[in-house]
């Protein structure tokens, strides 16, 4: 089994508020990503630049609380 590192969200939310203006003028794009706690697959959520609270995992249908169980992001910076 993969070990990710997850912060809470909390954490993600101060250090992406850091590159707001970025993400406004669509110089930067981020995803969050999370791990299921039923099935343990690596998930990025679709909609971009906004942070849940909970993770749909497509392969086993479970819900994750992501205030329990903290999740990460992945960023594009566009030139």
């Amino acid at each position: 089994m993969n070990q990710y590192k997850n912060y809470t969200l909390a954490q993600c939310d101060r250090r992406l508020a850091e590159y707001v203006e970025a993400i406004r003028s669509g110089k930067m794009t981020f995803w969050q990503k999370f791990t299921c706690e039923k099935c343990w697959q690596r998930i990025q959520i679709d909609e971009p630049n906004k942070l849940f609270v909970v993770g749909h995992c497509q392969h086993c249908n479970h819900v994750t609380d992501l205030t329990v169980t903290g999740c990460n992001y992945s960023i594009m910076v566009s030139a």
